[in-house]
């Protein structure tokens, strides 16, 4: 535990994830900052769209062969992935807690979670069987095949930066697609830890790629031809952006907004930037409620 703390003062540079390998951006450097000291834990770069778009290549090259591996073998990388996030269990909660501000309980419930899902995408060679009838009408056989459709963009919120990619990324490599995962510029580091852990588990180059950054990486990734799908957790007005952004391109797309989530706003804060700061998060119909402790 004495290592892990010394190691977690150091300024980390965060890099992109991209056809198995750790690149540097050209992007600009933004401190990520640990709320309970006000001290910088690490840099993350802010990628640009060219960038993202090399991620996406590299996803749709690894796609041919990845959605040909049997199901069973691509799970067998999901069985060693859980393993390791079971041995590396506290450090990537005390990350979380590092990096975000919460408490180090909610950090390990968000592990847990992460976890999980991973458990249920192992269960994927029986999950994605099909089925059919014979005679639903008259001369007419049906039968179901669930296929992958190829590079799926997963765009994560910074309240739970770890668990949250982990609702989808499993299912997606599971089921034979490819993703590209933008992490929260503000919090990025257990989504670093992770994808190490994901290179350690066997997942061939380009099955699984993180790209960070902000607005660009987002456009671009709406923009890409190549992309079928995005999955967005959020405040609402991004969501309905995204949602209407993939209709008119014809992408498949998940985005969840409007969550609700605690503010305390404690004694020793600001409280006339942080109420504004609050109220310009908040959609035309919330209802905020701010407890000052």
């Amino acid at each position: 535990m004495a290592v892990l703390e010394e190691a977690l003062k150091e300024v980390q540079l965060v890099k992109n994830y991209v056809d198995g390998e750790w690149v540097d951006s050209n992007g600009e450097m933004r401190d990520v900052i640990n709320p309970a000291t006000g001290k910088t834990i690490a840099k993350v770069p802010i990628s640009t769209g060219e960038e993202l778009d090399v991620a996406v290549k590299a996803a749709k090259d690894a796609f041919q062969e990845w959605r040909t591996t049997p199901p069973v073998a691509r799970v067998r990388c999901l069985f060693r992935l859980r393993e390791l996030m079971e041995e590396n269990f506290e450090e990537l909660s005390r990350i979380q807690t590092q990096e975000h501000g919460k408490v180090i309980d909610e950090s390990r419930g968000e592990t847990r979670r992460g976890i999980e899902n991973v458990e249920v995408a192992c269960g994927i060679p029986s999950l994605m069987m099909g089925y059919n009838l014979e005679d639903v009408a008259a001369g007419i056989d049906e039968y179901v095949i669930r296929q992958p459709l190829g590079v799926f963009g997963i765009i994560a919120p910074f309240n739970f930066p770890f668990m949250v990619p982990l609702w989808f990324a499993p299912y997606a490599v599971a089921t034979g697609n490819c993703v590209v995962i933008k992490p929260p510029y503000e919090d990025p580091v257990s989504q670093m830890k992770l994808t190490e852990l994901v290179e350690e588990a066997g997942f061939p180059p380009g099955v699984w790629n993180v790209v960070n950054g902000h607005r660009e990486v987002v456009s671009a990734m709406l923009a890409n031809e190549d992309v079928a799908g995005v999955t967005f957790v959020g405040s609402t007005a991004v969501a309905k952006y995204i949602y209407e952004s993939c209709g008119k391109a014809g992408k498949r797309c998940l985005a969840n907004g409007e969550a609700k989530n605690f503010i305390i706003i404690m004694p020793d804060c600001n409280v006339e930037s942080t109420i504004p700061a609050i109220l310009s998060l908040a959609s035309p119909k919330s209802r905020v409620v701010c407890t000052i402790a």
